[in-house]
């Protein structure tokens, strides 16, 4: 038997549920329905990365990200907005880059106001809850492309199994007089277990990657005011999770190199450039992932239409990076990809 993933969030009532009453049976349909719309909704990996990479006529160029991902996704679905400016442009999709099934060529036009958006479904091998490296590949089959934007979300799944890994909850057996068993997938209990078992993390607060040709180079031994990756500050805002909670933790990574002889060191810092957390590069063979460190910003303002805390964009509202060269007298860091995920296990 299958659970039905609602397409609008429910919003069960709350008014009758009471300290020492019971809770009537329409209530906990309505919990069952959110608690299967909470598993069964995917989750946003990419947010939205613009490279504004080029990719050279005949090449083909990779980019990587990483996230923990949510534990019930099933598909991948990636939006690739590619421009031209030479007639006859087209391009391949690819992923996981190098292994995955590529995409019909796709023709690229030169309208310099009308991008093309290729859609590009990733069907994933198995479910997975751990921290993981994705990447996908682009080809430009014809004349010279640029990638302008790169998005990727977990698809929402249409129905849940009734089992202990997506946790779906059958609707019927919550009926009064129904049957009950199977407290695992049904009944009051099963609610409860689904919600225990839910994973509602921002699992992509922050991507973003370019071609490994097109690294930030970083040459110099100190951190600087105005050395900042990029040019402007990037909003990021943690989820609330529990009543009181006022900050969320951030997981964050790099896929960098270091020249031989040399480490690599890459800040986090808030918007008045203070930093927030360290992570070294020591990678000389290759570009790979820096083991992820950890940061805090604002949880979002339940009270505040924007959510932002305080009321405008600030210190604990938005994040920068920036690198330097941490030993040796010469040689530099060059990082292709940074990645942001919350870190929390709900």
């Amino acid at each position: 038997m299958a659970a039905r993933v609602p397409q609008v969030r429910p919003e069960p009532s709350t008014a009758l549920i009471l300290a020492g009453d019971p809770v009537l049976s329409h209530t906990w349909t309505e919990l069952a329905l959110l608690a299967n719309y909470i598993r069964g909704t995917g989750a946003s990996l990419i947010p939205g990365c613009f490279p504004e990479s080029v990719v050279s006529a005949g090449g083909t160029e990779v980019f990587t990200f990483r996230t923990k991902t949510r534990d019930s996704a099933i598909q991948r679905i990636w939006i690739i907005t590619l421009s031209a400016t030479t007639s006859g442009a087209s391009a391949i999709i690819r992923a996981p880059a190098s292994s995955g099934t590529p995409s019909g060529s796709r023709g690229v036009g030169i309208d310099p106001d009308a991008p093309n958006d290729i859609v590009y479904v990733e069907d994933l091998a198995s479910k997975a809850t751990s921290e993981v490296s994705f990447n996908i590949d682009i080809q430009a089959a014809g004349q010279t492309v640029t990638v302008d934007r790169i998005e990727c979300y977990e698809q929402t799944r249409p129905i849940l199994t009734l089992d202990n890994v997506d946790w779906g909850v059958d609707l019927v057996t919550l009926r009064p007089r129904a049957p009950i068993y199977d407290a695992a997938n049904r009944t009051p209990a099963g609610v409860m277990d689904a919600y225990e078992n839910a994973d509602a993390r921002r699992v992509g607060g922050l991507q973003w990657a370019v071609r490994t040709g097109e690294a930030t180079t970083i040459s110099t031994s100190t951190f600087t005011a105005s050395g900042v990756h990029f040019a402007l500050e990037m909003p990021l805002i943690g989820r609330k999770v529990f009543d009181g909670d006022t900050t969320q933790t951030w997981n964050w990574s790099v896929y960098a190199e270091v020249d031989s002889g040399a480490t690599g060191e890459v800040e986090v810092v808030n918007g008045a450039t203070s930093n927030l957390d360290t992570i070294t590069v020591t990678s000389t063979s290759g570009y790979a992932w820096v083991t992820a460190g950890t940061f805090v910003s604002d949880a979002e303002d339940l009270s505040l239409t924007d959510g932002i805390r305080g009321g405008t964009w600030g210190n604990g509202t938005s994040i920068n990076f920036r690198a330097r060269r941490a030993t040796a007298t010469s040689g530099s860091v060059r990082i292709a990809s940074i990645s942001v995920w919350d870190a929390s296990g709900t």
